[in-house]
């Protein structure tokens, strides 16, 4: 079973976590006026116009393809542009974790299930908005 869905928002990292004190321990805990809290949100609500409320329950591999919208001073009247590498930050793995949080519990019940995870940062080639694309596949026990 292959899941594919996509998210027309602007890729973002998954922060550090912030420490609070609490009495004699510390708590750690992300704030929610971050940016990352809306993007996992459109990821769950596509999750569920994609695929309602099923899981999967086995091993799977996830895609996430981060497309970047053309920084202002990269837009060229007479030469053309071309697709690149998004080679700034957010970070890869930080990309792959917001994306990986925001499923847990939704698309799959442990982040355990997720034995594969690969990550492509592009930049797009024309002016349009940033967007993810997100693929989930059920990978088989056989060899």
């Amino acid at each position: 079973m292959q899941t594919k869905m996509t998210i027309d928002h602007e890729p973002i990292g998954q922060p550090r976590p912030r420490a609070v004190r609490r009495g004699y321990s510390i708590g750690m805990y992300t704030p929610t006026t971050h940016a990352v809290t809306s993007f996992k949100r459109m990821i769950v609500m596509a999750w569920k116009q994609v695929n309602g409320r099923s899981q999967y329950s086995g091993p799977i591999a996830v895609w996430i393809h981060a497309w970047f919208s053309r920084p202002k001073r990269m837009v060229y009247k007479r030469k053309q542009m071309h697709e690149h590498w998004h080679v700034t930050k957010p970070d890869a793995d930080n990309i792959a974790k917001a994306v990986l949080d925001a499923l847990n519990g939704v698309a799959w019940k442990d982040d355990a299930q997720v034995c594969a995870v690969h990550v492509v940062k592009r930049v797009r080639s024309d002016a349009s908005p940033g967007r993810v694309d997100i693929t989930i596949e059920e990978l088989s026990n056989e060899q």
